[in-house]
Formats: C-alpha cells, sequence, structure tokens
C-alpha cells in the first residue's frame, strides 16, 4: 500500500475517476490536509450555489447489513420477480439477463467456490447482508489500492459479516483474504453512503461506497448537499457559494436533528464529538431545535454546554436552570407518542402538533419538525388524502377550494425563510428546504433524501431512526432518554 499522504490520495482519486470516465480537467476541488485532522476536500476555486462540486460513482455498492433486510435482485437492486439463482449460489435476481449478466456471473462463480459448491438456500439472507464486502474481492489491484487507503476505525464492532460467512454458512476464506474483507468491513462502516434505488414499491435500500465522497469531511451545517443518479452515481453540488480554499462538507448525519442526537449518533457510530459551530451554539444559529419550553415563563430552555449532556439547561428569558435528563424524559415521551403514531391518525396527529406540542416545545424542535414532515408525506401519498391537480389552464375543475398549510421555521429576519408547504382540498404537492443563517443556508432538505446520511449498518444508535430511511414517514425515534448517555471525552472533529 502507497503511503496515505496528499500527493498519493489526488493520484489514486484522479486515477479513478478517469477509468470510470467521470473525471474533468477544471474540477474545482481538491485534496489537502484539514485542520480537523488528517484530509479533506478543499475548493480550487470559487464555487457558486448549485455548480457541480464533483461526480463519484461506487468502488463497491450493494445490499446493507441490518435486521429485516428484504430480498433483491442482486444484479439491478429490483425487489420484483425474483427467483433463486440457477446455479444454486443463494442470491436472488429477477431476470434472465441479470441471471447471465458479466457481475453476477462473477460473484456466483466466488460463492460456489468458497462454499465448495453446497448450496446457500436456508442461509441466502445472511448471505445477503455479507455480499457488499465480498464484492471487494472481486476489485482490480487498483480499486483494492483506494479501499485501503480511505479511513477507517479498528475495533471488534466491524468484520462480523466475515465470522458469518466463515462460521455460520461455512465459506472458506483464505487468511489474507479474510484480513482484507475485515478492513473492508471498516471502511465501510466508517465511509459507506445509504443509497436508495427505485421508488415506492420497487424500492431498494443499498450502501455504496465512494472514494472522492468519502474524503470530504463532516460539518453540522454543510455547504453541500448530494443526490445519486440512475447508475448510483453521487452527484455533489454546492448548497452555498463556497469560496477559493474552503473546505468542503458533507454531513454525516440528518441535518433536522438536535445538538444531542447528533452527538449521540455521530459518537455510535463514526467514533467522534463534532464541535463546529453549529455544536457549539446552544440556541443552533437560533433554530432551537433542541429547545423545550420553560414550565415557568414559556421561554425557550437550551443547554448551557451543548457538547457536555450532563450539562444543565438553562431559560434565556428568566435564567431558571433544569437538569438535562429532565429534557431527556421530555423529548423521549415525545418521541415514544410519535412513535404510537399510525398514518391514519392524520386528524389526532395534527391536533397533537398545534395543542399539546406546541405548549411544550418551540415550532423548530426536532420533533415538531418531524411531525410535520410525516403530516406533509401523509398529505401527499396516503389513501384518502391525495389530491390530483387539475391542469393550471383548467383551474374551474378543482372541487374544492384549496388549504394551505405553510410550516415556517426561521423566526429571523437574517435567516433565509423557508417553509414546508402543503396545498389541495386533502393534501396536495409539497416541498420543504433547508434552514440556519445565510452563511449557512444548507439548500434543499428533502424528506425523502438521503443526501446527508453515510448508511451505518452495524454500530447504529439505538432507537434512532436511520438517516435518509423513506420507506414510510415514520418520526425521528429518539433513544429512551438521550441525554443520558454520558460523552466521555472529546475525541476531536470528524476528518477523512
Amino acid at each position: 500500500m502507497s503511503p496515505r499522504t496528499v500527493e498519493n490520495l489526488n493520484r489514486i482519486i484522479d486515477k479513478y475517476l478517469k477509468r470510470n470516465n467521470i473525471f474533468y480537467e477544471d474540477a474545482p476541488w481538491e485534496i489537502k490536509e484539514s485542520t480537523l485532522g488528517g484530509f479533506g476536500v478543499f475548493a480550487k476555486r470559487n464555487i457558486e450555489v448549485g455548480e457541480l462540486v464533483f461526480l463519484d460513482t461506487p468502488v463497491i455498492i450493494g445490499p446493507r447489513c441490518v435486521d429485516g433486510l428484504q430480498e433483491i435482485c442482486v444484479n439491478c437492486f429490483n425487489v420484483k420477480n425474483l427467483t433463486k439463482c440457477e446455479n444454486n449460489c443463494g442470491l436472488s435476481l429477477c431476470s434472465d439477463l441479470c441471471q447471465n449478466s458479466f457481475d453476477h456471473q462473477r460473484e456466483c462463480k466466488l460463492i460456489r467456490f468458497m462454499s465448495n459448491k453446497k448450496p446457500v438456500e436456508d442461509g441466502s439472507l445472511k448471505l445477503l447482508k455479507c455480499l457488499t464486502p465480498l464484492r471487494s474481492l472481486l476489485l482490480s489491484e487498483e480499486d483494492k489500492e483506494i479501499v485501503r487507503n480511505l479511513k477507517y476505525h479498528r475495533g471488534k464492532n466491524h468484520g462480523h459479516e466475515i465470522d458469518t460467512l466463515s462460521d455460520e454458512l461455512s465459506f472458506e476464506i483464505k487468511e489474507d483474504e479474510k484480513h482484507f474483507l475485515k478492513i473492508v468491513c471498516s471502511v465501510l462502516d466508517a465511509n459507506a453512503f445509504e443509497v436508495i434505488t427505485g421508488c415506492e414499491e420497487n424500492q431498494s435500500d443499498l450502501r455504496g461506497l465512494y472514494p472522492l465522497g468519502s474524503l470530504a469531511n463532516h460539518r453540522c451545517f454543510p455547504n453541500t448537499n448530494h443526490v445519486f443518479d440512475e447508475r448510483q452515481r453521487m452527484v455533489v453540488r454546492a448548497a452555498v457559494f463556497i469560496p477559493k480554499g474552503s473546505e468542503i462538507f458533507h454531513s454525516y448525519s440528518r441535518i433536522i436533528w438536535g445538538t444531542a442526537i447528533r452527538l449521540f449518533h455521530l459518537l455510535n457510530t463514526k467514533h467522534f464529538i463534532c464541535k463546529c459551530e453549529r455544536c457549539l451554539d446552544p440556541t443552533e444559529f437560533h433554530t432551537y431545535m433542541s429547545a423545550i419550553y420553560c414550565t415557568k415563563c414559556k421561554g425557550n430552555v437550551v443547554p448551557i454546554n451543548p457538547l457536555n449532556s450532563g450539562s444543565k439547561w438553562e431559560c434565556d428569558t428568566c435564567k431558571q436552570l433544569v437538569p438535562g435528563k429532565d429534557v431527556g424524559r421530555i423529548m423521549s415521551l415525545l418521541g415514544s407518542v410519535l412513535r404510537g403514531f399510525d398514518n391514519k391518525d392524520f386528524k389526532i396527529m395534527y391536533k397533537f402538533l398545534n395543542n399539546k406540542l406546541s405548549s411544550m416545545v418551540p415550532d423548530n424542535n426536532e420533533i415538531t419538525v418531524e411531525l410535520k414532515y410525516k403530516i406533509i408525506w401523509i398529505l401527499g401519498h396516503e389513501e384518502g388524502f391525495t389530491w390530483k391537480v387539475a391542469k393550471r389552464s383548467q383551474p374551474k375543475h378543482y372541487s374544492r377550494k384549496p388549504k394551505k398549510l405553510f410550516l415556517s421555521f426561521c423566526p429571523q429576519p437574517s435567516h433565509h425563510y423557508v417553509s414546508a408547504y402543503a396545498s389541495g382540498p386533502d393534501s396536495g404537492s409539497a416541498y420543504d428546504s433547508g434552514f440556519f443563517p445565510s452563511n449557512a443556508r444548507f439548500g434543499m432538505m428533502g424528506y425523502r433524501s438521503s443526501a446527508y446520511a453515510p448508511a451505518v449498518d452495524h454500530c447504529h444508535t439505538p432507537g434512532l431512526l436511520n438517516p435518509g430511511a423513506v420507506a414510510s414517514p415514520t418520526p425521528c425515534l429518539l433513544p429512551a432518554n438521550p441525554l443520558a448517555h454520558q460523552l466521555p471525552g472529546f475525541f476531536g472533529t470528524a476528518s477523512s
């Protein structure tokens, strides 16, 4: 393995992009040493809002290793018309085209060789969970070098897929291959992004390892957003103006989570405590996403020290102190209420939003925002609430006067005004956008997007909604008491 230096990383990434025909000479980024530690991606020139920053393609992509994993076609990721591989490798495919594809034929041969040609039937789901790292054995030496040069964490929490292959599925794996596969598992856990393919009932949830995307560091107010195209390529664009020399950031957690939840999630999944400007600000840029109302004067109660889970909280009006655990109990209670809502409970949810919830937390609180997302989703997608919009040239065809639901977030003129919006008699179209001060705008922040969340399949935070999950409009499932988890020490800020 070549030394992990700025020169080598730039060389390796450039060659990788060229091999995949997504390299361009005037790219506005470069890899440099980051003040956060390690390496990062930086702007070589000024980058305008909405400008393409880079394209990236996965060096490895495949099923996630999570409970409740559904069968998918391992070639095209379809979930319909599945049949088992005719060669008894244990994997599912949706057509003869996928069965005979070059990629599947290679991995089918590898699986049958490692399993001594024994049919993998009872353990097909176990095999599916282990398939993504297993695919790394089929990489070229150049692509293996890419994987080895990505940052990863060591520990017993990583690499259990390989134990499953050898211990439960009786795969014969050479020691050098086992060592490499363990590294791959650790690299995936630290860097993989969740990728949603398809839509509605034909949707698959994958994890992909994007070499350049993995080198971009985390900040809780990222200056980029990204989506995945139909070829599972990552398309990264500037959410704000990025001056020359500035570092380019992703967010590794959902940006609509409050600070306590983000810190807990990042510590358990990425092994660091973020100390960005947003995390250090008790008000989170005056959005009060973590705040509750003071029982004495209805002021905003915020943490005195957001980085310390044992910190007391203080009302910004009357200065009354509140133990952090009391705030945690309130948030856990509200989270359990949200978990109990069914999509058919729209009227109850709407009443809860405007009555009980609005009396306990500010309009921008993470629980409130999650519930607003859920309501908007129901208005646009649930049977009985959908509204088929007539042609613009025929407004008289509207059967009833449209209703509008504005869910505004930002109270201060210095902030970008944003809102979640639903229109129509029973529902309508919906959109939502990012918020925070004008110098920290996130750009579009879609509920169905996984654009801000690397996939975390093993070291997950118990009780948390997986970032970017889109199968249903489930609210943020908070831990039983997020503030009861002490965050030991400061591990520094995320770095690649």
